[in-house]
């Protein structure tokens, strides 16, 4: 593990990071969150092994047809779901992915007051919230940790930050591996190493590791010369020096 130093260094980039993406509408999310939480969601819910720009572009695409009201969206059945995902090969698990966006959007109707929000605007722990999420058919640890960084680092939500972990995707367990803070990629493994980096908020972490993925520390082209974590990470330490 890294010696305490580094790991405040660390932790102030991340800061430095999360200072840089305080806008809270990001312009890949097409939307405004507070005027379409609904939108916001269910592009969530659809980013699974496609690129997450495609993936919050999904409800947007589906809104266009047939409007961005959540009532809109509650009125459509399963099958116009389904037919309409394959139709237009929106994602690449149509069909799962279809069943997944239909049925979060009933449970939004039926549990939620049809109002995604109502997810997360009643100022719940981390620990309920990230179990609110995992209730949805095909949100697992990542996407719900992912969710809840978001709304937090974008100032939507107010919570305790000792729960919220990083979103170990691929991208973030590529970094995390590579950096030789653990020995292959592991999601469970890679909370663990953010929450012993950043107790107090592990999350904090999440957003610079994603980005060191996305755009430095890629499969077929690292470019560690210029990667602004290289000289903690095992791979970069020999260029760095």
């Amino acid at each position: 593990m890294l010696p305490d130093n580094e790991k405040n260094q660390i932790i102030d980039l991340a800061k430095e990071i999360r200072l840089k993406h305080f806008t809270p509408n990001p312009s890949y999310l097409k939307v405004n969150i507070d005027e379409f939480p609904h939108i916001f969601f269910l592009g969530c819910l659809m980013d699974r092994q496609i690129p997450y720009e495609k993936a919050f572009n999904i409800p947007n695409i589906i809104a266009q047809e047939i409007g961005y009201n959540f009532s809109s969206f509650a009125s459509k059945d399963k099958n116009f779901y389904v037919n309409y995902f394959n139709s237009n090969r929106l994602h690449r698990f149509n069909n799962q992915m279809a069943i997944n966006f239909y049925e979060a959007v009933q449970k939004i109707n039926n549990e939620y007051n049809g109002n995604a929000a109502n997810i997360w605007n009643d100022n719940p722990s981390s620990t309920t919230l990230l179990k609110r999420l995992k209730s949805f058919k095909g949100i697992g640890t990542s996407i719900a940790n992912m969710i809840i960084n978001i709304l937090e680092r974008r100032g939507f939500i107010k919570i305790d930050r000792i729960g919220i972990d990083i979103s170990p995707d691929r991208n973030v367990l590529r970094v995390i591996t590579n950096m030789g803070l653990i020995n292959k990629p592991s999601q469970k493994e890679a909370i663990n190493v953010a929450r012993i980096i950043s107790p107090e908020y592990p999350g904090l972490l999440d957003k610079l590791f994603w980005e060191i993925g996305r755009f430095y520390c890629l499969e077929d082209n690292r470019k560690c010369n210029i990667c602004y974590i290289r000289k903690y990470c095992n791979i970069g330490k020999g260029m760095y020096n």
